[in-house]
């Protein structure tokens, strides 16, 4: 029986297949002519808008060109500005995180602080009001580096352009308000 069944299956396979080779070789144009005009082309549009994940790529770019400079010049390793990839809490997906360092070991601290039963919960606003003050030094380094080399500031001000950019095609392909 399932031998039966399996001789009519290839035969029904292939004049199935047989069909639809025939009915392709048929359906296929002829030798027609394709119309042509002499008319020469007078303008060409350019549409210059990249997709949103080629513009990510560029920022991500210009960040990572921005945090090397800043990271080589700045006045302490404490204002090294470290990128990586974290999973926020009940999320599976993760993001890319930058942020100095001095903040990072803050929340280390606080962490390992409040799993020994010493610390209270903290939120991101508690972090960065403990380390006001390093934040203020950390601006005053950017401000300082970017009077003083041209190129740092001209490439700050491509990432604020890129990221201007972004948010304008990331509001026109999802039609925010």
């Amino acid at each position: 029986m399932i031998r039966r069944f399996q001789l009519i299956f290839a035969i029904c396979l292939l004049i199935g297949w047989t069909f639809s080779i025939i009915y392709a070789q048929q359906s296929e144009p002829s030798d027609s002519p394709v119309a042509t005009t002499t008319r020469p082309i007078t303008e060409i549009v350019v549409n210059n808008q990249n997709s949103l994940p080629v513009l990510r790529l560029r920022i991500k770019g210009k960040e990572e060109e921005i945090f090397s400079f800043f990271n080589a010049n700045n006045s302490s390793d404490r204002m090294d500005i470290n990128c990586y990839q974290r999973k926020p809490i009940g999320s599976h997906i993760t993001k890319r995180v930058c942020e100095p360092r001095f903040l990072t070991k803050l929340r280390q601290e606080k962490t390992r602080d409040a799993r020994s039963g010493f610390g209270v919960g903290f939120n991101e606003r508690d972090l960065v009001g403990l380390a006001e003050q390093d934040f203020n030094q950390l601006q005053n380094e950017m401000l300082a580096l970017r009077a003083e080399y041209k190129d740092f500031s001209d490439v700050l001000n491509a990432l604020a352009d890129l990221v201007t950019g972004f948010e304008a095609q990331k509001k026109m392909v999802f039609n925010d308000n």
